[in-house]
């Protein structure tokens, strides 16, 4: 019981105390412990830059200027024991702040949001100390005194910044920069029972040096003596002040010591004359004090008007002038500590009076001025009136003028469009007719009436001329009258204009309106001029002759964009609150602004957006969203418009002199992201004009309204990126608004797709729900950016801050945290990532299996970092610094679809999200941000690119990539531009390319319903023509499609040519009889000595081919077989080394000749190339036969033909020369290329010098039986002739002999062709081998030998000879020979032979004539018989038959001569004089071998030298084999050794069946078989089976049915016996190994057959050519059919294939059954093994009829689950403990009831 009490006191202290917390006011009677409750912050800043001011803590004084808008930040703890106790913050602002702003953007006493604070308990509504009421009720001023806040339940640390703020008032300012507003700030904190707990008071420098200026509103003035000033009038500035009551405002005049002060008047606040306290005297001039009594107030400045008399008898002179000054003005402000007043310091105006002494009946004032107007018509349009010529005019005195005549001549260099001028006005003028002149030559007299009058000035326009608008006034001349007295037509411009200086002739800030100006030139410079406009004036006498007149300029100045004026309709708003901005963007003022081609750009920072833009007189194009711009951590978005309003101009003076004006006005909407502060128009909108920067354009400020009037503070940021670089204006305005945000890290996560045609970025929000309406679809060349801006709303630092993003390359599930649905489907590649300066990044790698649920983020452990984003899963973004308080960051991560990306990853989708993680003061928080998705469409188009262009021998061809970005061009139906959509272009090697745009856009807009035909056209290359230049619809071929281009040029023409000279002794005669040279050619030249050296050429110089040609054929037709053997004639060839290469007109395939004789140049046909490319040729010299030193020289001769770039080939050569050594030398052909340099050199030798000869002999001795000569009979040839018909060395008594060189390059005696020479001697004698020609010195080495002929009865000589002639020259030049000669016997002996006399040889050949026949030749001819296939292996070959050999092919037993497989084989000779072997019948002889081996015909002898030829067969038999039908014919070639034997040498050929005949092998020893016969045994005949299966059928099943209706049972009255076509049951059979034989000759592994209802399948016929194992499956394929049990049952057949050995295969066939459950049975296929075996029984059950239905039981209603009520997140980590708290309460409060139930139930 006791323990229960306890619990039951418990619970009643604990909801007394919460009771108490809950009822602040009740009173309580305990003490309150306020430890632990105290500010600690306390600091002023800057509320625009958040710079700080002070620390009020620290003891520092805020300096504080008027204008400037501050913050009190304020930070303090309250302690555990207070936690849920009504605290308040208590703020008391004095006299001279003022509030401007209050945390819940609101000054409503009431419960407020977005704060730390729960309520505004008392709102500053002024301290009521001020005197004079002042400030006003209701007025912004009056917001100072008290202002209490309480603190919300639950926070244990309280911060407040950038939400309180406050200005100084400069009505309580004076001159001082150091006055102190004593105790200006006062702050504490209380509780319901505290008051003033940790109060802190701070004074408050007011650091604005105030101080007054003048201005002269009337500056000058003209008084005759004995008058006194009227109208000079001198304005102060300063602004409005509280005047201490009864103090004095002061001021001093100073005016010449001879005039009087009659005194001085104040017109603004004390309208009167004020007294003289004090008047000084310095001998030049006098100083007077004034003094007027200041009654307090709060008052602005006040207007003294002097009165200064000049004495009638004064002795100035007429004309003269004296200055007044006004200087040294003092007021005294209420409560002024220290007492120093606001006073006018160094500032003083000058007045300034002209004297006249009476006699001058008038005075008029002029000036004529030099304008600088903008000059938009250079660079622009000529649309806007500005001012081209001012001339001021004043009538000084108070009395009309004489009458006046106004004369002007306009504009003298005609550079203007002059549509206006204005004369003087006032009220009471009157004006005779107006005289005019116009540019286009008309002139005319206008009536008064068409003037247009306002201030000082009429107007006369063009239009009111009659005249067309753009139609200039020339001229005007008009009566003025008398110009009245008073009138001023200065004044209007005397705050832009020193007037009282005459040479200040210079405007060039403002220009105000006609109606300011006296007489003025008004129009504007016609289009892209800027010449001077000068315009000449004349104001005289009426009825007089005018002086020279004044001139007035108007030089050209540059375009000018002036600010406009707006406003915001609200001056405080919480974040998510929106605001509207509005205000008129030119004419705001009197200022003359004129605008062309206005460009608007809207400045959106982070969390701000717009929406409801509008302007008023022009139509905003659509926005081009410019870029995203960090601003210290803020990203900030720019868009641009342009405005179109034609070629006019808005601003005031249209060209007919109206105004235009535009307005603008957008809403802005505010979120969490939103930067605490203020913020003015200018942070949102920019003016300006387009090519700003271009024109030379200049912004500038209003006269009067400047307030935030540019948008400077972001022209570093943006930097070229917006208006060229340059400043722009905005709208000027001056409060601002101030918006407040929770105390939270605000945190969002946006996806914007930007469109790749139009630029235009739209925002998606991914609902899951509708998941296809919210996701966006990408296209190629569109971007998706996810952008995460992050801001610090609390109090206190973010210590550390960062951002997961996913990368979406790979298809990777990372956990609902990041892929919430999922893998990723959409591969999309990296396009950028970025971030504001106080983010880095790094690129990581997950580790593989990773995943993360929602609100969970990667730990260091989870990943690497890696370098290349290819291979990362995401992006960390790290804070650089610790995320301040109202500080913040962003981060872009912008993807496109990887280039990998094709149609077929259309309606893929891509499901993400990021995750931020922080850290405040160690409290860790990690958030899943918003899901985002992203999809595609696409198409691909493909094409084939055929090339006719000799393989692109021209070098025109374009590569690959540049065709398909010069030269392909990608259109659409839809007209938006594809020209950046290059394809991927690739070159197939056969001169084809294959052409793929891949992943095109298929919607326009994303938008399906509007799908996108494309247009392919080909701008074919420079050129080549096209046979088809457009695809039209290309996307719709199924087939690819083709475009093919043919290359076309102009061809050039080249004539290549040889130049011969000829040296050493030259000859007399062309040909040998003929005339000499010189003789010739100057009979065909008519006369004139030639040179016989150098005569003229072939075809080019004289010559004529004619007479080239019958040199030549004259010696063709006596026996020469080349006409460069013609006498004197050279032959030049060009050879080109590339068969594709052109040649002249009559080549002989690669080749091509000229000719010349003797020197001079030879000319080649010309050659056409039709093609670019680089062509190579040789020109080389034809080598002929005459007694001449050729030129070996060989010349390569290069044309680069290429495309001069009109279609016209042009040709440029190279040549070099290769000399006989190798030598290389490249040919200067000239600056023009037109050297020939292909120069042949000839050398007629000289003998003894170039030359020398030598004929070498032989001797021919016999010895034996020597056949005697007898000279031939009458009419028969003799020996030596008969050696012209038969080969020397075989015919009878004749011997021949040979010389063969060692060395290929060693001389040979004329005549020889190649390295041997020859001769021959009948019977015996001497002979020689021609005569050698030697024209080098040097050593040369020969071999002579005798060659071996037929003659059997001979025995030759096999001496041979070595012989070495030795040339060199002797002292006198001359080339001499030596001979030496080496005899090499046949058993290798030598022996060296010396010869005496030149004309002996050392050369002597012995032969031996003999009676005994030579030794004859045998060989025995044999054939190889080879048996395959089934031949019987039982038979061993037979041995004992003469000449048969056994081979190893196998034996089983012995075989007889007379069993089958006996073969037969032929040797018959081709003539029947050839010998045979013994035993032969006739011309042939024939063997037998016994199924194969080897077998000779005998030997066969050759007793003389001859060729023999055989062939040898095999005889066809009838034993059903294939014989081998080959022939071979076998050659003896029989010869004579010439020692006394023959031998013979055999070759073989074979020719097939076919007739093909090849060489046959018969071994390095000439003693192979050769002959080889292969007969083939054919293999057993295949077996073959038909497997089929039988269907069975039981139950209610159909009839079989002769065709198969689709009607389904039901539908046939519900006969069930109606078959269908679900009545046709299919069977498989499938081998069990893809080297198995299936039917009808199937190549796949299974086939099929059907069974209708019942019966037999049949699968074909199955055929086995080999013995082996082959399985085969047969089941049936189990169908849809619902009135069918199907057989499940698996039949496996074994077929055993077996030879029977009577040459054909046989089988047995074997099979099982595999039922449903597995059991395996054999089948039983019958005696004969003929059973189908393979039997499949399916069963038609017998209907039932359905069952009566039941009535459904009542439905349960379904159960809602409840849901849970999250907690809000407002950022402060004290929140969670309210919420513990309360969790805490509430269990104690359950449990009490819990007690008390269960007392009950006792």
């Amino acid at each position: 019981m006791k323990r229960k009490a306890r619990i039951v006191a418990g619970l009643l202290l604990a909801a007394v105390a919460f009771v108490a917390a809950l009822l602040p006011n009740l009173s309580m009677a305990y003490a309150e412990d306020t430890t632990g409750l105290q500010i600690n912050a306390l600091t002023i800043e800057d509320a625009s830059t958040h710079a700080q001011v002070a620390d009020l803590l620290a003891g520092q004084t805020p300096a504080l200027k008027a204008g400037v808008t501050y913050a009190l930040n304020v930070g303090y703890t309250i302690p555990a024991s207070l936690q849920f106790s009504p605290t308040y913050l208590n703020v008391r602002f004095g006299d001279g702040l003022y509030v401007t702003g209050l945390p819940g953007a609101t000054f409503t006493v009431g419960a407020i949001s977005n704060t730390s604070f729960s309520q505004l308990i008392t709102a500053p509504t002024g301290t009521g100390t001020l005197p004079y009421g002042y400030p006003g009720a209701g007025s912004e001023k009056n917001r100072s005194g008290d202002l209490v806040y309480m603190t919300k339940d639950g926070l244990t640390q309280v911060s407040s910044r950038s939400e309180i703020q406050f200005k100084l008032d400069d009505a309580v300012e004076n001159q001082s920069a150091s006055q102190v507003l004593a105790n200006a700030i006062r702050v504490s904190l209380s509780t319901a029972a505290t008051q003033n707990v940790d109060p802190h008071t701070s004074s408050v420098t007011a650091a604005d040096p105030m101080t007054y200026g003048f201005w002269a509103d009337q500056s000058t003035e003209v008084v005759s003596k004995g008058g006194t000033t009227s109208t000079l009038q001198v304005s102060t500035t300063g602004g409005r002040a509280l005047t201490e009551v009864n103090s004095k405002t002061t001021v001093q005049i100073v005016y010449p010591s001879d005039m009087e002060l009659v005194g001085v008047e104040e017109t603004s606040l004390y309208h009167t004359m004020g007294a003289v306290v004090s008047t000084t005297d310095d001998g030049t001039n006098k100083t007077a004090t004034i003094e007027w009594n200041e009654p307090g107030s709060y008052s602005g400045t006040p207007t003294f008007k002097p009165q200064i008399k000049v004495p009638a008898t004064s002795t100035r002179a007429n004309g003269s002038t004296f200055n007044i000054v006004i200087k040294n003005l003092t007021k005294t402000i209420w409560n002024d500590t220290p007492n120093v007043d606001r006073t006018s310091g160094t500032n003083q105006a000058t007045l300034t009076v002209t004297i006249l002494d009476g006699l001058d009946p008038e005075k008029i004032t002029t000036h004529a001025l030099v304008d600088h107007p903008s000059n938009w018509a250079y660079k622009k349009n000529d649309s806007y009136n500005v001012r081209l010529g001012t001339y001021l005019i004043k009538n000084e005195l108070t009395t009309d003028t004489t009458p006046k005549t106004l004369e002007m001549t306009i504009d003298q260099n005609q550079t203007a469009i002059i549509r206006g001028v204005t004369i003087p006005y006032k009220a009471g003028m009157t004006y005779g007719p107006i005289h005019w002149t116009a540019s286009d030559g008309s002139s005319g007299t206008a009536d008064p009436s068409i003037l247009r009058t306002s201030g000082v000035s009429a107007l006369i326009t063009n239009t009111a001329l009659g005249l067309d608008i753009n139609t200039s006034i020339t001229s005007i001349k008009v009566d003025l009258g008398p110009i009245l007295g008073g009138y001023d037509g200065i004044r209007p411009m005397s705050d832009l204009l020193d007037t009282w200086n005459p040479n200040n002739k210079f405007v060039t800030d403002e220009y105000y309106g006609w109606s300011y100006v006296s007489n003025g030139v008004f129009g504007s410079w016609k289009e892209g001029t800027n010449a001077d406009v000068v315009t000449n004036v004349k104001l005289y006498d009426t009825g007089t002759t005018p002086d020279a007149g004044v001139t007035l300029v108007a030089k050209s100045g540059a375009p000018k964009v002036l600010n406009g004026v707006g406003s915001i309709d609200k001056t405080q708003i919480n974040g998510g609150d929106t605001f509207k901005i509005s205000g008129r963007i030119n004419d705001a003022n009197w200022d003359w602004n004129p605008l062309q081609e206005p460009v608007l750009y809207v400045i959106m920072p982070e969390g701000f957006t717009y929406s409801n833009l509008t302007v008023t007189n022009g139509t905003l194009s659509a926005p081009e969203f410019v870029g995203t711009f960090d601003k210290d951590g803020v990203a900030v978005k720019v868009w641009k418009y342009t405005i179109d309003i034609g070629t006019e101009t808005r601003g005031q003076y249209q060209p007919d002199f109206t105004s235009k004006n535009m307005t603008v006005s957008m809403d802005v909407q505010t979120t969490d992201l939103a930067g605490k502060g203020i913020y003015h128009i200018n942070d949102f909108i920019g003016i300006t004009t387009k090519d700003f920067k271009e024109i030379g354009a200049e912004i500038k400020p209003e006269h009067w309204d400047r307030s935030n009037w540019n948008t400077a503070q972001y022209t570093a940021l943006f930097g070229n990126s917006v208006n060229s670089g340059e400043t722009m204006v905005s709208l000027s305005e001056r409060p601002g608004i101030n918006i407040a945000q929770a105390s939270a890290i605000a945190a969002a996560s946006t996806l914007s797709v930007k469109d790749g045609i139009t630029g235009n970025v739209t925002d998606y929000t991914y609902d899951s729900a509708n998941k296809d309406a919210t996701t966006p679809v990408l296209q190629r060349g569109d971007t998706a950016t996810v952008h995460i801006a992050v801001r610090n709303n609390t109090g206190n630092t973010a210590n550390t801050t960062q951002l997961f993003v996913p990368l979406l390359s790979k298809s990777v599930n990372r956990g609902a945290g990041i892929t919430p649905e999922g893998a990723t489907q959409l591969p999309l590649a990296l396009e950028s990532v970025n971030s504001s300066s106080n983010f880095s990044h790094k690129y990581i790698k997950l580790n593989p299996g990773v995943t993360y649920d929602a609100n969970h983020a990667p730990q260091p452990s989870d990943y690497t970092v890696v370098n290349n984003p290819a291979e990362a899963d995401m992006v960390l973004f790290t804070s650089t610094r610790a995320l301040a308080a109202n500080s913040g960051g962003f981060v872009d991560v912008t993807y496109k679809v990887a280039d990998n990306v094709d149609a077929s990853y259309t309606s893929k989708r891509s499901v993400f999200s990021s995750v931020l993680d922080y850290d405040i003061a160690g409290n860790h928080s990690t958030r899943s941000l918003s899901t985002h998705a992203l999809s595609f469409a696409g198409i691909d188009i493909t094409i084939k690119k055929i090339w006719k262009d000799n393989n692109n021998a021209a070098g025109k061809r374009p590569a690959p990539a540049a065709f398909g970005a010069d030269n392909l061009e990608l259109t659409n139906d839809k007209n938006f531009d594809t020209s950046a959509i290059t394809p991927d272009v690739t070159d197939n090697g056969d001169n084809t390319y294959t052409i793929v745009y891949r992943g095109l856009r298929k919607y326009v807009d994303n938008t399906a319903a509007d799908t996108i035909s494309y247009t392919i056209a080909e701008n074919p290359p420079n050129y080549y023509y096209a046979e088809r230049t457009h695809i039209f619809t290309a996307e719709q071929y199924i087939e690819t499609q083709t475009l093919t281009n043919e290359y076309r040029v102009l061809p050039i023409m080249v004539h290549p040519s040889v130049k011969k000279e000829v040296t050493g002794d030259v000859p007399v005669e062309i040909h040998p009889g003929s005339p000499s040279p010189a003789s010739l050619l100057a009979s065909l030249l008519n006369g004139g000595a030639a040179d016989v050296a150098n005569p003229p050429g072939a075809g080019n110089d004289g010559l004529s081919d004619s007479f080239i040609d019958g040199l030549i054929n004259d010696f063709l037709e006596n026996g020469s077989e080349d006409e460069a053997d013609a006498p004197n004639v050279f032959v030049f060839e060009l050879r080109r080394l590339d068969p594709s290469s052109p040649m002249p007109e009559g080549s002989t395939g690669d080749t091509a000749r000229t000719r010349r004789i003797l020197a001079g140049d030879a000319e080649f046909k010309s050659i056409t190339f039709e093609q670019p490319g680089t062509y190579v040729y040789t020109i080389k010299e034809i080598e002929g036969n005459q007694d001449i030193d050729y030129d070996k020289s060989v010349y390569t001769l290069t044309y680069t033909v290429t495309d001069d770039g009109s279609g016209q080939l042009q040709a440029k050569r190279a040549l070099s020369k290769t000399a006989p050594d190798g030598t290389v030398t490249v040919i200067d052909l000239g600056e023009n290329n037109d050297v020939n340099g292909a120069v042949f050199t000839n050398h007629y030798p000289e003998e003894g010098t170039d030359y020398l000869y030598h004929t070498e002999y032989i001797e021919k001795d016999v010895t034996g039986d020597i056949p005697r000569f007898y000279p031939p009979k009458a009419g028969e040839p003799s020996p030596v002739s008969l050696l012209n018909e038969v080969e020397p060395v075989n015919e009878p008594d004749v011997f021949t002999f040979t010389l063969t060189r060692d060395d290929s390059s060693y001389p040979m005696p004329e005549g020889t062709e190649g390295d041997t020479a020859s001769t021959i001697i009948y019977i015996n004698g001497a002979s020689s081998f021609g005569q050698f020609k030697f024209t080098e010195e040097g050593t040369y080495t020969y071999t002579v030998r005798e060659l071996t002929g037929s003659q059997t009865n001979v025995r030759y000589d096999k001496t041979y000879y070595k012989l070495k002639y030795v040339v060199s020259r002797n002292e006198d030049g001359q080339l001499e020979l030596k001979r030496f000669y080496t005899k090499i016997n046949p058993d290798g002996t030598t022996q060296e032979i010396t010869v005496a006399e030149s004309w002996e040889t050392g050369i002597r050949f012995v032969n031996h004539y003999s009676n005994e026949d030579p030794e004859p030749a045998k060989h025995a001819p044999s054939v190889t018989k080879i048996v395959e296939g089934g031949y019987p292996r039982n038979i061993v070959p037979d041995t004992d038959t003469p000449g048969m050999v056994a081979t190893s092919l196998g034996s089983t037993r012995a075989a007889t001569e007379d069993e089958d497989h006996t073969f037969t084989f032929t040797l018959k000779r081709t003539d029947p004089s050839y010998p045979m072997p013994e035993n032969s019948t006739g011309d042939t002889k024939q063997i037998k071998i016994l199924l194969h081996g080897t077998a000779s015909f005998g030997e066969i002898t050759f007793t003389k030298p001859g060729t023999y030829t055989y062939t040898i067969y095999e005889e066809m038999g009838t034993q059903g084999i294939n014989y081998d039908q080959s022939v071979y014919t076998l050659t003896y070639k029989v010869t004579y050794d010439g020692e006394g034997h023959l031998k013979a040498e055999r070759t073989m050929t074979k020719a097939d069946v076919d007739g093909n005949v090849t060489t046959v092998d018969l071994g390095e020893n000439n003693d192979a078989v050769g002959a080889v016969f292969t007969n083939v045994y054919p293999d057993p005949l295949p077996a073959r089976d038909y497997p089929y299966v039988e269907k069975l059928v039981t139950g209610a099943a159909p009839v079989t049915p002769d065709d198969f209706p689709t009607v389904l049972p039901e539908e046939d009255d519900g006969d069930p016996r109606t078959p269908s076509t679900q009545d046709i049951f299919r069977f498989t059979f499938t081998r069990n190994d893809p080297s198995y034989p299936m039917p009808n000759g199937a190549t796949t592994d299974t086939v099929e057959t059907d069974v209708a209802v019942s019966g037999i399948g049949h699968f074909g016929e199955l055929v086995f050519t080999q013995p082996g194992t082959y399985v085969y499956t047969i089941k049936e394929v189990i169908g849809t059919n619902p009135r069918v049990t199907y057989d499940k049952s698996i039949f496996t057949v074994t077929y055993v294939v077996t030879d029977d050995g009577h040459g054909a295969l046989d089988f047995m066939r074997y099979m099982t059954k595999t039922a449903e459950d597995g059991t395996v049975t054999q089948v039983d296929l019958g005696e004969c093994n003929s059973n189908a075996g393979s039997v499949f029984t399916n069963d038609y059950p017998e209907p039932t009829p359905d069952p009566e239905p039941t009535p459904d039981p009542e439905p349960r209603k379904p159960s809602t689950p409840k849901k849970k009520r999250p907690l809000p997140d407002t950022g402060d980590v004290a929140e969670l403990v309210i919420a513990s708290v309360g969790m805490v309460a509430s269990g104690i409060t359950a449990l009490g009831f819990a007690l008390k139930a269960r007392k009950h139930r006792k």
